[in-house]
C-alpha cells in the first residue's frame, strides 16, 4: 500500500482518495499508464535520428503504401508497420462499419460541437496535456487551424473501410501516432521531468483522450437530443479499439473499455488521479471556443460574437457549471436556445431509427458535407502531423502552421 501512495510519477494525483472507491490494482493500472510511452513508435524517431537522410522517405512510403512496398525497411520501422498492419482476431468487419455510420447519423455541426465544446474542452482539463499542447505547438495563435485539423483526422477514420491500411483514416492515425513520439522525443530532449510528471503524452494522457472521442461526444450529444442504444453505443467502441490500437494505445489498457459503462468508469478513474484544470487548460478552452464560434457562424447562421457566446452554453451544458466555472466559460443569454436545438435533435433522431431510408441519407450527408471540409482544409496546406513526416528524424518540437 504504501509503495503505491509514493510510487512515480507524482502526476498521479489523489492515491487515498482513489483507494478508498478502486482497488490497488487499478491505482497501479493508473501508474503504469503514466510511465508508459510508445516504444514502437518512438523507436521509428530514434532510429530515424541515426539514419542517412534518403531512408526518412521510408516511412512516408511505409506508411501509405504498405511494409511490402519497401526492399530494406530498418528494423524498428519494419516493426512498426507489421504491427500497424496485423489486424487484432477479435476485430469483426461488419462491427466496424456499423460503428461508423452510427457516429456519421450525426450532421457535422453537431460533431464539431461535440469535438469542440465536448471533446477538446475534456482534454484541455488535463494539465499535463495543456502543459504538452503550450509547450509543442502555438495553439493559442494557430487554434482554428488546430481544431480545423483534429476534424479532419476523426473524420477520415470514421468513413467506412478508412482504418484499412492505405486508406486515410489508417494513414493519417500512423502520422499522428509518428508526430506523437516525435514530440515526446523533443519533450524528453529539453528535460521534461518524467519522476514528476509521467512519460510526455503517456498513456495515461492517450486514455484520456481516447475517451474524449469515445465516451465524451456521445455523452454530449445525449444532453442535445441525439441517442444511442447500448448496442449502437458498443458498435462504436469496436471502432475506437481498432483506432486505439493503430494510434499505439497498449491492447491491455483499450481492451478494458467495451462499453459505455466500462468507459465511464474508466474515465472517472483517470478523472480522479489528475489535477484540477489550471490556466493553460483555461486559455486552450478560451481559444478552442472563439475560433470554433467563428467557423460555424456561417453554418448556424448567426453572426459570430453570438455563435461564439453558444459554444460558451454548449460548453456548460456538456461539462457543468463547476467545470465551466473553471475554465472561465461564459454564462450569457444563447443559453435559451438549448431546449430548441435539444427538441428538434430528438425529433429527428426518432425519424433516423424508424427509416432506413432516411438513416441512409443522413449518412451519405455527412459524408458529402465531410468531402467538402477535407478539400478546404487541404487547400490551406499539410497537417502538423503530415509535416511532420518531412522532418521524421528530428526531435524538436512542431509547430502548427
Amino acid at each position: 500500500m504504501s509503495t503505491l501512495l509514493t510510487a512515480a510519477p507524482k502526476c498521479v494525483k489523489k492515491r487515498e482518495d482513489f483507494l478508498a472507491r478502486y482497488s490497488e490494482d487499478e491505482l497501479q493500472l493508473m501508474l503504469d499508464m503514466a510511465n508508459d510511452a510508445d516504444p514502437i513508435a518512438d523507436s521509428v524517431i530514434i532510429e530515424q535520428m541515426t539514419s542517412e537522410k534518403g531512408s526518412k522517405s521510408d516511412i512516408r512510403q511505409g506508411v501509405k503504401e504498405g511494409l511490402s512496398s519497401l526492399s530494406t525497411p530498418a528494423p524498428a520501422l519494419r516493426a512498426f508497420l507489421e504491427d500497424s498492419e496485423l489486424l487484432p482476431d477479435w476485430v469483426n468487419q461488419d462491427t466496424l462499419v456499423k460503428g461508423a455510420e452510427n457516429y456519421l447519423t450525426v450532421n457535422a455541426l453537431w460533431q464539431s460541437v461535440s469535438l469542440g465544446p465536448g471533446s477538446l474542452t475534456h482534454t484541455y482539463c488535463s494539465p499535463t496535456i495543456a502543459k504538452v499542447l503550450t509547450q509543442t505547438t502555438n495553439i493559442t495563435d494557430m487554434a482554428v487551424r488546430r481544431i480545423l485539423e483534429t476534424a479532419l483526422w476523426k473524420q477520415y477514420v470514421l468513413v467506412p473501410n478508412g482504418l484499412t491500411p492505405g486508406n486515410q483514416g489508417y494513414i493519417h492515425t500512423l502520422e499522428v501516432r509518428l508526430l506523437h513520439s516525435r514530440v515526446r522525443m523533443g519533450l524528453l530532449k529539453k528535460g521534461w521531468d518524467t519522476e514528476t510528471l509521467g512519460q510526455p503524452i503517456n498513456q495515461l494522457d492517450m486514455m484520456r483522450t481516447w475517451l474524449d472521442f469515445t465516451y465524451i461526444p456521445f455523452m454530449a450529444l445525449e444532453k442535445f437530443g441525439i441517442t444511442y442504444s447500448n448496442e449502437e453505443l458498443n458498435d462504436v467502441y469496436h471502432l475506437w479499439q481498432l483506432i486505439a490500437k493503430l494510434l499505439g494505445i497498449p491492447e491491455k489498457y483499450y481492451r478494458l473499455v467495451q462499453d459505455k459503462a466500462s468507459a465511464q468508469k474508466m474515465l472517472a478513474m483517470l478523472d480522479m488521479v489528475s489535477n484540477e484544470p489550471n490556466e493553460n487548460s483555461k486559455l486552450l478552452t478560451e481559444k478552442m471556443l472563439l475560433a470554433l464560434g467563428h467557423i460555424l457562424s456561417p453554418f448556424i447562421g448567426l453572426p459570430a460574437d453570438v455563435t461564439i457566446d453558444l459554444m460558451h452554453s454548449f460548453c456548460r451544458v456538456i461539462h457543468g457549471d463547476e467545470l465551466a466555472d473553471q475554465l472561465g466559460v461564459t454564462q450569457n443569454a444563447t443559453m435559451a436556445l438549448i431546449p430548441v436545438f435539444t427538441a428538434a435533435n430528438a425529433y429527428e433522431k426518432q425519424i433516423l431509427d424508424n427509416s432506413p431510408e432516411y438513416r441512409q441519407q443522413k449518412i451519405q450527408e455527412t459524408l458529402a458535407t465531410f468531402d467538402m471540409i477535407a478539400d478546404d482544409i487541404e487547400a490551406g496546406g499539410q497537417t502538423t502531423y503530415q509535416q511532420n513526416a518531412d522532418v521524421m528524424g528530428e526531435a524538436d518540437i512542431p509547430q502548427t502552421t
